[in-house]
């Protein structure tokens, strides 16, 4: 049995082995990587090929932006202007395999990656498969891309599992992205992001559909599980369960919010037109996140490429079952459509949020930055202030970017904000306020047909619940 030390790779660390490794990879078949650095620029991996890293292998990014050729992009999408880099990259392929238990380290902390703000063609994926089907992708350990750790685009029959993604050197630090692909498997895997630690998306015109997650643990210092942002082909079919949410482990952060926290635990945008529907995600425990739960339906315009764009998006048969969420933030959970855009048929069933952190504490890094001033951001507790904010006219900021800070006020509500939701039902709610906040635990506008059972909310102000 051939390894890649076969075709010539050295594996010190130090001499460019992207040849030797790209031989073996050419070969086809099975590829072994023995115990041993081994540094590299692209990677091509072809139909049919297994790379396997063994214990003590780590496939290291080379720091040459030269040997990270660009690569045209071969569907429209959001991210589709410019060619995009990537250390491993597959395109086409059928029946490929990466395993572990070695490590793929793509160098993304080196200065050469450290280049561009937002979402910048020349930070390298760490991984992107695009246009494959039957791909493999298990027992690995990941750390440091330059961009995204991992993107499959457009891929079908994915089976992700058992992996170790830590990913916190760089902006866009995503852990796993799963985009517009179907029939997709994630299991057991432990991924920490200083950006969205998984993501679901849909950049293009191919709806993500079909996709399972169940049994990891994620950490994240924006948002641990989340749909979206780009979501124009939408998502279709989509259950996570079982998953445990904690604080990173990270001592550095690289997101530009600077929440150690993180933003938030279930986070599910869909802003590009596109349809969500027939969601659920069940059996999650949250620690320490500003805010737990976070749908949003908005609108940041059409896509000029994309055919048949409707009007308005849609959200709609979301179900989030058996949550429980502890050491929450000052930012609340938060269900909003706009006006004439509601979400359709979204049931919160056996929720459990403990707030420890509230709007009145005066720590305004952990709030929106306000489109206004108000006491309250000074940190006045003062029960005319409470008053104010309970007044105020929280904006629908249609096409702003959906996270959970986007409306630029605190909300009128400490533990679940609801507006423009047809179709509600709430069933087994139980919110806790653990710090001095006078704003009522749950607050409802716009909702006219909801069903709600056993709401058990607590408030230190004169009113638990307000219905609009």
């Amino acid at each position: 049995m051939k390894t890649v030390r076969d075709f010539g790779a050295l594996a010190d660390g130090i001499a460019d082995d992207t040849r030797a490794v790209q031989a073996a990879l050419d070969h086809g078949g099975l590829v072994i990587l023995p115990a041993g650095s081994y540094s590299c620029g692209t990677l091509f991996l072809r139909s049919h090929t297994m790379l396997r890293l063994k214990a003590g292998a780590v496939l290291q990014g080379r720091p040459d932006l030269g040997l990270f050729p660009g690569i045209p992009a071969v569907r429209n999408s959001r991210l589709g202007r410019d060619p995009w880099r990537a250390f491993l990259y597959a395109e086409d392929a059928e029946g490929i395999c990466l395993e572990g238990p070695g490590k793929l380290a793509p160098g993304g902390a080196h200065p050469v990656f450290q280049n561009g703000i937002g979402d910048s063609p020349d930070r390298p994926f760490g991984l992107h498969f695009v246009n494959c089907r039957g791909v493999t992708v298990r027992d690995l350990e990941m750390e440091g891309s330059a961009f995204w750790m991992q993107r499959y685009f457009c891929c079908e029959e994915v089976q992700i599992a058992g992996l170790h993604v830590y990913n916190h050197c760089n902006l866009n630090n995503d852990g796993l992205d799963i985009d517009g692909c179907r029939r997709v498997r994630v299991t057991g895997c432990v991924i920490d992001a200083s950006d969205d630690a998984l993501v679901i998306k849909s950049e293009s015109e191919q709806p993500s559909e079909d996709v399972e997650v169940s049994d990891c643990l994620l950490r994240s210092q924006a948002s641990a599980i989340k749909l979206g942002t780009g979501s124009v082909g939408g998502f279709r079919r989509i259950t996570i369960g079982n998953c445990t949410v904690e604080t990173s482990k990270a001592t550095e952060i690289h997101h530009p919010f600077k929440v150690r926290g993180g933003l938030c635990g279930i986070d599910l945008g869909c802003v590009d037109r596109g349809v969500m529907e027939d969601v659920t995600v069940h059996d999650i425990k949250i620690d320490g996140v500003q805010s737990p739960v976070f749908v949003r339906l908005g609108d940041r315009g059409a896509q000029p490429w994309a055919k048949g764009q409707r009007e308005c998006g849609q959200v709609r048969n979301i179900t989030i079952r058996n949550i429980q969420a502890v050491r929450a933030g000052p930012i609340a959970s938060s269900l909003t459509g706009y006006p004439g855009c509601p979400l359709e048929n979204v049931a919160l069933e056996n929720i459990q949020i403990e707030v420890a952190r509230s709007a009145f504490s005066g720590n305004v890094d952990h709030l929106p930055t306000p489109k206004w001033v108000h006491p309250l951001v000074h940190g006045s507790a003062d029960p005319e202030d409470r008053e104010k904010i309970l007044s105020l006219d929280v904006p629908e900021n249609i096409g702003e970017y959906p996270v959970n800070r986007l409306f630029g006020c605190p909300l009128p509500a400490y533990g679940l904000y609801i507006r423009h939701v047809r179709g509600l039902r709430l069933a087994g709610l139980r919110l806790r306020m653990r710090a001095d906040d006078g704003r009522p635990a749950l607050l409802v506008e716009d909702a006219p047909d909801a069903r709600m059972d056993n709401l058990d909310a607590e408030s230190r102000g004169p009113q638990a619940m307000i219905f609009r």
